[in-house]
C-alpha cells in the first residue's frame, strides 16, 4: 500500500467532484483533502502461470479472471483469516507452492491447537490435502493477509464447536473458512458462537457440499453451510482464455437446495428465483470448484469441490475488509445481509450470473438459483460497491 508520502494532496475549496475515469485512482477522500494514488504502484499484485503442473487453476488465474482487489494493491494487509480443520500442513509444502508462481507472502501463517489437535505434522490422512487447499488458496490470493489454522483432532461436533468458540474468544480473525459438511441439524452451541462472531464482525464461510442436490441429508444442503449466520459457497466450472474470464457453468456437484430445519433468513426475502419462500435456500454465492493445483506431501495434486470455492471467497472477504476498512484491521462486518442488499440494489453490476448447468434437482438460470446462488462476485467492483 502507498504511504502518505507517496501521494499528492490537494485542498478542496468546494465539494470534491471527479470524472468517472479518475474514480478508480482515488485512495481516499477526507474532510478537506483529496488523496490521489500514483498510477501503477500495485505492490501486492500477483503474477505467474494460469495453470499449475497438474493443469489446475492457480491463484493468479482466479485473481485475474474475477478481478480480485489484490491486482489493484489490496492483498489483505492488516486482516486475518481463520481455517477450522483437523490436520496441519508442512511449511515446506506451503513454501514450495508459493515459490512456484512466485507469490511473495508478507502475511503470517500460525497455528492454534483445539482439543489437542496435532500441530507440526500433517495428520488424519488425506485431510492434510484439505489444509493445503485452504491455506494455499487464501495465502495465494491474499498474500498480505494473516492466516491462523485452528487444528482439531477430528471433525466431531464437539471439536468444531470448540474451534468456533475459540475463534470468537480470540477475536483475531474476521473471516473463517469451513471446508467440511454433513447432514443438517440444530447445534445451539455452534449457533451461539456464530451469532457472537457476527456481532464481532466475523464472517463464517462454508462449502455447500459436493453431491449436488443429494448433498447433506439428501435435500441438497450441508451443515454448517445451511446455518443462516454462515455464507454458503457453491461451485462452478470456470472457462477462461489467457487469464481472462469467459464464463462460469454450474458444477454438477454443487450443493444446493432448501433446508428442512432453518427458516428463511431476512436477507433472502424479496429475492426471486428461490426454491422456497419460507426456508433457508442454499447456496448464497459460487466460485470455481473444478479444479485447483495444490502442493501437499511433497508433490503436486489436482484438488477440487466446493471446499475450494469456500477459501476463494474467504480471501476475497479479507480484501473487501481492506478496501472498506484500510490496513489497520478495521472490519467490514458480517457480510451476508450486505451481499443480498447489494444484489437487490444493483443486480448483476457486481456479480457474474451463472445460467447454465444443474446439480440434479435444480438448474442454474438467470438470477438467483439453488445451484450457484446469486453467482460469482466481480472482485474489485464487489469490494467497492459493498
Amino acid at each position: 500500500m502507498l504511504q502518505d508520502s507517496d501521494s499528492d494532496r490537494y485542498m478542496n475549496v468546494k465539494q470534491a467532484l471527479l470524472p468517472d475515469a479518475l474514480i478508480p485512482l482515488v485512495k481516499a477522500v477526507h474532510i478537506d483533502n483529496l488523496v490521489v494514488a500514483k498510477v501503477g504502484v500495485y505492490r501486492d499484485s500477483i503474477t505467474g502461470p494460469i495453470q499449475g503442473p497438474d493443469n489446475g487453476f492457480t491463484p493468479v488465474a482466479l485473481a485475474n479472471c474475477y478481478g480480485f482487489p489484490v491486482q489493484h494493491g489490496k492483498g489483505g494487509k492488516g486482516h486475518t483469516a481463520a481455517v477450522i480443520i483437523d490436520s496441519d500442513i508442512a511449511d515446506s509444502d506451503l513454501n514450495a507452492f508459493f515459490a512456484f508462481f512466485p507469490i511473495t507472502r508478507t502475511g503470517t501463517i500460525t497455528r492454534e491447537s483445539v482439543d489437542g489437535g496435532i500441530i507440526g505434522t500433517p495428520s488424519n490422512g488425506t485431510d492434510s490435502n484439505e489444509t493445503a487447499l485452504d491455506t494455499e488458496t487464501i495465502g495465494g490470493l491474499a498474500p498480505a493477509a494473516n492466516i491462523i489454522l485452528y487444528i482439531m483432532p477430528d471433525l466431531s461436533t464437539v471439536a468444531i464447536d470448540d474451534a468456533a468458540n475459540q475463534i470468537v474468544s480470540d477475536n483475531k480473525a474476521e473471516a473463517v473458512n469451513m471446508s467440511f459438511g454433513g447432514g443438517e441439524f440444530k447445534d445451539v452451541t455452534f449457533e451461539s458462537a456464530l451469532t457472537q462472531g457476527n456481532a464481532e464482525g466475523i464472517t463464517f464461510v462454508a462449502a455447500s457440499g459436493d453431491k449436488g442436490s443429494a448433498s447433506g441429508s439428501g435435500n441438497g444442503v450441508d451443515w454448517p453451510a445451511v446455518e443462516p449466520h454462515v455464507l454458503a459457497l457453491g461451485g462452478t466450472v470456470l472457462s477462461q482464455s489467457g487469464g481472462k474470464y469467459v464464463r462460469d457453468q454450474a458444477w454438477s456437484g454443487s450443493g444446493g437446495g432448501v433446508s428442512a430445519i432453518f427458516a428463511i433468513p431476512s436477507y433472502q426475502k424479496g429475492v426471486s428465483g428461490k426454491a422456497s419462500k419460507t426456508n433457508r435456500n442454499l447456496p448464497d454465492l459460487a466460485f470455481p470448484s473444478q479444479f485447483a493445483d495444490i502442493f501437499a506431501g511433497g508433490h503436486w495434486l489436482a484438488f477440487g469441490g466446493t471446499s475450494w470455492s469456500s477459501p476463494i471467497y474467504v480471501a476475497l472477504q479479507l480484501e473487501v475488509n481492506q478496501v472498506q476498512g484500510g490496513d489497520l484491521g478495521t472490519r467490514f462486518g458480517w457480510v451476508n445481509p450486505n451481499i443480498y442488499e447489494l444484489f437487490k440494489r444493483s443486480g448483476y453490476t457486481n456479480f457474474y450470473d451463472v445460467t447454465k448447468g444443474s446439480n440434479g434437482n435444480f438448474n442454474a438460470k438467470k438470477g438467483y438459483d439453488n445451484v450457484t446462488g446469486i453467482g460469482s462476485p466481480k472482485g474489485e467492483a464487489f469490494a467497492n460497491a459493498l
